[in-house]
């Protein structure tokens, strides 16, 4: 008898066991700790930053972007023009096509990316975002853009680059003020002119 009442009583704390370890660890009452993630559960279409060497330049040159795509520029700048592929990219990073306009722009196109990679003009068709255009006097231009942009300063020299300005990270508008299409921007005078203008990303000139 004492035997079967041993017995019960063990089988009474096996189960007051059991079902103790049968009860969820919280309860849903909502007020669950929120759970961190790790970089590996972020949203793959959520980008953490804009990547300012490849998205679309804000400044432009008559509208034509950096970044900009075949289909948008043609829909821009129409057929009238010639082209030529060029086998060695260069500081490129990959073969280009070489876009000659009737009206005075020039402009490098990633044979692999599809995308304008640089813009040179030498027309006033072609005005930059604050309205700069060829022809415009040097100095009154590049004292429109000191106000709102820093002149570009490169890995070579430690001096700052008259005329060169960084308009957004990895973005460079550079004006031309000598006729030989130098941009060498130094000794202006009140008679200097803009002679040409180029919108490129740093990478290529640095």
């Amino acid at each position: 008898m004492k035997k079967i009442s041993v017995f019960v009583l063990v089988l009474l704390i096996f189960a007051l066991v059991v079902t103790g370890c049968s009860q969820p660890a919280e309860e849903s009452t909502g007020n669950k700790a929120p759970q961190s993630r790790s970089g590996n559960d972020l949203d793959p279409e959520e980008p953490d930053s804009i990547d300012f060497q490849t998205a679309q330049s804000r400044e432009s040159l008559g509208g034509v972007r950096l970044g900009m795509g075949v289909e948008e520029l043609d829909k821009l700048l129409g057929a009238d023009f010639t082209e030529n592929p060029l086998e060695e990219g260069g500081y490129f990073g990959e073969r280009v096509i070489m876009r000659h306009y009737q009206n005075g722009c020039n402009i490098v196109i990633g044979q692999t990316t599809g995308e304008v990679l640089q813009i040179d003009v030498s027309s006033p068709e072609y005005p930059t975002e604050l309205g700069v255009k060829v022809g415009a006097p040097a100095l009154e231009a590049l004292e429109k853009y000191r106000e709102k942009y820093p002149e570009f300063v490169g890995n070579q020299s430690p001096d700052k680059l008259a005329g060169w300005f960084e308009t957004e990270p990895g973005t460079l508008l550079i004006f031309s003020c000598k006729e030989n299409g130098e941009r060498f921007n130094e000794n202006l005078t009140k008679e200097s002119k803009i002679h040409g203008i180029t919108l490129g990303r740093v990478k290529f000139f640095d």
